[in-house]
């Protein structure tokens, strides 16, 4: 049996920018992240069950924020987390597929 992964990104803000970039940055990467002011960085998990689309989107913004901005960005591959049980009648929806990470 095949083991399936997920797709585990962080990205830290470049911090040096002048603020109209760093604003730009932020902007950009929270499109697709989920950001923490706190440490000025974003995480998020790529699903294995995500549309694969939806993935190069998320990646591909990463990456041109890195290539803008001089964000750093780290991509892992880690065992898929358990899929979250179907939402029952009267309860909210399942969560997206883009999640920041716990």
């Amino acid at each position: 049996m095949d083991t399936i992964h997920d797709i585990v990104l962080f990205a830290a803000a470049n911090r040096d920018l002048p603020p109209g970039q760093f604003e730009r940055q932020v902007a950009l990467i929270k499109t697709v992240m989920t950001y923490d002011p706190g440490t000025y960085s974003w995480h998020s998990r790529l699903r294995a069950d995500v549309v694969a689309e939806h993935a190069g989107h998320v990646i591909t913004t990463m990456f041109e924020a890195a290539r803008l901005y001089g964000t750093t960005v780290t991509a892992s591959v880690e065992p898929a987390e358990p899929a979250e049980p179907p939402p029952t009648a009267g309860h909210d929806a399942a969560p997206t597929a883009t999640e920041p990470l716990r």
